[in-house]
């Protein structure tokens, strides 16, 4: 009997115990210090017990459904004056703090499916960011974007836009501009004929939006080497696309593309490289001519049944 009951009260332990320490590591967060020690944590009350002062890198990811403090996250970006990278996955975070000051130090921050439908108005005091990744439902962006003037590459997936952000055009050192729409309610439908604003882009990336045409500032970007449309509503090879030679990377995948239009459009490409135009509408003698037309570029497609 006293056997029996022993099992039974380290059974009742483990029972209530494991939700316990499961809960506690439902949350990964890696960080480096300023002196690059690397240091893992396992819960949030881990990470508030470290000085935030020599903080340089925080990672912080899950596959629970974790919420991070407003209040936490205001007193990291307060008090961490010396990180570099913030990144924040898979994390709930229902508001992100306003910042009460100019923050200099952070250079990369990402944030992935967090929830999160709205950016601080005054996002633009991250004055040393380089890099911005956000896979969120953002529905706008704020004004004092323009002052993220460090800025090189933005990325913006799951971004509810109805319109294309014309504060990006403020950001002449932008090196990659990326927004993708592929789960999302709302399409941007045009592009502003402004990309002359942004003479170092290398590469360009609207995808799963509704664009019907390319505008031309974007064939006169010097720099410009890779381009990602597809899964639009392009018809034919925009001359944009097909004008500017610097281009080596050409992907417009899973549009409407008509065949007249498109094998016209080819005629007046400048470029070499790569060609992506899968597009189940063509057959396999179609694909053949297009690929007559365009001996310096390699065509890659999907073959129609037949």
């Amino acid at each position: 009997n006293r056997r029996m009951k022993k099992i039974k009260q380290l059974l009742y332990i483990f029972i209530i115990i494991t939700p316990m320490i499961i809960e506690a590591q439902s949350i990964q967060i890696n960080v480096t210090t300023t002196d690059e020690k690397d240091i893992t944590f396992n819960s949030f009350e881990e990470l508030k017990k470290t000085n935030f002062a020599n903080l340089k890198e925080v990672k912080m990811h899950t596959n629970d459904q974790v919420q991070l403090e407003e209040a936490l996250l205001k007193k990291l970006l307060i008090e961490a004056n010396q990180l570099e990278c913030l990144e924040i996955k898979e994390v709930g975070i229902p508001t992100f703090p306003e910042l009460s000051a100019e923050n200099k130090s952070l250079k990369t921050l990402v944030l992935r499916l967090n929830n999160l439908t709205k950016l601080p108005d005054n996002i633009g005091y991250f004055s040393a960011l380089q890099t911005i990744d956000i896979y969120n439902p953002i529905t706008e962006i704020p004004n004092s974007f323009i002052n993220l003037q460090q800025l090189e590459k933005l990325k913006f997936e799951g971004a509810e836009l109805i319109v294309f952000p014309e504060q990006v055009f403020a950001l002449s050192k932008l090196k990659s501009l990326i927004i993708s729409q592929f789960d999302t309610k709302n399409k941007i439908k045009t592009l502003p004929d402004n990309f002359d604003k942004l003479p170092l882009l290398e590469e360009l990336s609207l995808r799963n939006a509704a664009l019907t045409e390319v505008p031309a500032s974007v064939g006169r970007l010097q720099h410009l080497e890779n381009v990602y449309f597809n899964a639009n509503n392009l018809t034919k090879l925009p001359q944009a696309l097909a004008e500017n030679s610097h281009l080596t990377y050409v992907n417009i995948n899973n549009n409407p593309l008509d065949f007249k239009q498109f094998i016209k459009s080819v005629e007046k490409v400048q470029w070499k490289g790569v060609l992506y135009i899968n597009n189940r509408n063509f057959t396999t003698q179609q694909y053949e001519e297009v690929e007559k037309r365009l001996p310096k570029i390699i065509v890659f497609y999907n073959q129609k049944e037949e």
